[in-house]
């Protein structure tokens, strides 16, 4: 995706971002980044296709991921919406950079990011673990690394009173000896269980 020179000394890019028009709200539409985009009737790609955008400006209502395929809700008009697949779209403000000649050099003048926020960003998830030998631990704090939104990560050992029901997701880890989890995850476990639903 190319950018866009603004006299001789100022590039933009990408060009979705230059000359966007002032009177469409940056954060509510975004441009088909390619000729034939299609538009389909529903989140799944073998829906009817009701529409097809050429580099065009569109509204976006939100963003799905049906069955792991994610796609854009878009509205055509007032009574007309349907779904483009993520990835053939992009927000005016999405990463953005600007360079400017110098004194005869090139050198960045702003860069910018953005990025698509999405539901679990702000979920909140709880790990616990119990570790004996401390794999168990570590594998939990690489799983936290991982994960978005806020998370929390306790000792089963050291926090058996914790509140459930201000977490989305709650996530036990234990070691296993013998075919068997740790007595003090089992013991959470049956004193949480009317929590956990």
């Amino acid at each position: 995706m190319g950018g866009v020179f603004n006299g001789e000394d100022l590039f933009t890019f990408p060009y979705t971002f230059h000359g966007f028009p002032d009177d469409l709200d940056a954060f509510m539409n975004e441009v088909a980044i390619k000729e034939n985009v299609y538009v389909y009737e529903k989140a799944n790609t073998l829906s009817r296709i009701i529409g097809i955008l050429d580099y065009s400006i569109v509204e976006v209502a939100e963003y799905v991921t049906i069955n792991g395929e994610e796609f854009h809700h878009v509205k055509l008009d007032k009574e007309t919406d349907g779904f483009v697949e993520m990835g053939n779209l992009r927000s005016p403000i999405d990463y953005r950079l600007g360079i400017a000649r110098v004194n005869e050099e090139w050198e960045i003048t702003f860069f910018s990011s953005w990025r698509l926020v999405k539901e679990e960003d702000f979920m909140k998830t709880l790990i616990l673990y119990s570790s004996k030998y401390g794999t168990t631990e570590t594998c939990a704090k690489m799983l936290m690394e991982q994960l978005d939104g806020q998370v929390e990560i306790f000792n089963i050992k050291e926090n058996t009173k914790l509140d459930l029901t201000q977490y989305e997701k709650v996530i036990i880890g234990s070691s296993v000896y013998i075919g068997k989890i740790k007595k003090s995850v089992t013991k959470f476990l049956e004193n949480n269980e009317s929590k956990s639903s």
